[in-house]
Formats: structure tokens, C-alpha cells, sequence
């Protein structure tokens, strides 16, 4: 019966024929190259995505890094210009308070001619009172004068002599 159940599988299956071992291989690796060949793609896509990710990871940390640097240095020109102004501001009040002394000094200088300008006031209020008791001394003067004139001509040319003992 063993020879039955040979018989039966050969005559079931024929024998394989040369070219029968390359048709049922073919399916065989095309079936195993599918699943290879769509990790290797699968691999391949996954791997430029990676790429493409770190290379965008470093070029952010590269911009956040230069932007660092270009804010730090102009928050460090800003302190500088700052610093400028603070000096400048302190100039300005140096210069306003120079011209607050001025302004205190013409103060008291207006004050000083005010006093002066009265005091001439006054001097001239004297000079003309006294340049007019002057004309009217002068003029008693004259009159004196010209009474003196007239006496010594009346008493003619008399010498005053002193008194004899």
C-alpha cells in the first residue's frame, strides 16, 4: 500500500519539469522583493523626512542663535545711546542751571540800576536846585557887582588907608 500511496502522490503531481522550479521561484521572490523593496522606500522617505527635520532643528537653533546675537547687540547699542542721552540731559540741566544764575544776576542787576537810576533821579532834582540858587547867586552878584561899581565911582578912586595911632 505504500506503493499505492507513491503511485497516487505521482500520479497526482507530475515531476517537476526543468523549467517548473524557476516559474514557482519567481513568485516566490517577487512576493519576498515587495515587502523589501517598500521598507527600503518606507526607510529611504523616513530618512530625507529626518534629514529634512534636523536640518530644520539646526538651521532654527542657527536664526534663534543670530537673532540672539543681533538683539543682544542692540540692546547693548540702545544702552549706549541711553548712556548718551543721560549725559546730554545732564548737560542740559548744567546749562539751565547756568542760566538760572544768569537769570539771577540780571535780577540783581535790575534791581541795582533801579536804586541807581533813582539816586541820579535825585542828583539831578539837587543839580537843577542848585544850578538855580547859582543863577540866582550869580545874578545877586552882578547886582552887587555893579552897586560896588557904582559906589566906588561916586567915592571916586579912594584907596582904603589903615587908621594912624
Amino acid at each position: 500500500m505504500a506503493d499505492d500511496a507513491a503511485e497516487s502522490d505521482n500520479a497526482v503531481s507530475p515531476p517537476p519539469s526543468p523549467s517548473a522550479p524557476a516559474a514557482t521561484a519567481a513568485p516566490e521572490r517577487r512576493s519576498v522583493q515587495a515587502p523589501v523593496l517598500a521598507t527600503i522606500i518606507a526607510a529611504l522617505i523616513v530618512g530625507v523626512f529626518s534629514f529634512a527635520v534636523v536640518g530644520f532643528n539646526v538651521l532654527r537653533n542657527d536664526i534663534s542663535t543670530e537673532i540672539a546675537a543681533v538683539r543682544r547687540d542692540m540692546e547693548a547699542g540702545f544702552a549706549r545711546v541711553d548712556e548718551r542721552f543721560d549725559r546730554v540731559d545732564e548737560r542740559f540741566d548744567r546749562v539751565d542751571e547756568r542760566f538760572d544764575q544768569v537769570d539771577d544776576r540780571f535780577a540783581r542787576i535790575e534791581t541795582v540800576l533801579v536804586d541807581h537810576t533813582d539816586r541820579l533821579a535825585r542828583i539831578e532834582t539837587v543839580l537843577v536846585n542848585h544850578t538855580d540858587r547859582l543863577a540866582r547867586v550869580e545874578t545877586v552878584l552882578v547886582d552887587h557887582t555893579d552897586r560896588l561899581a557904582r559906589v566906588e565911582t561916586v567915592r571916586g578912586a579912594h584907596t582904603h588907608t589903615p587908621a594912624q595911632p
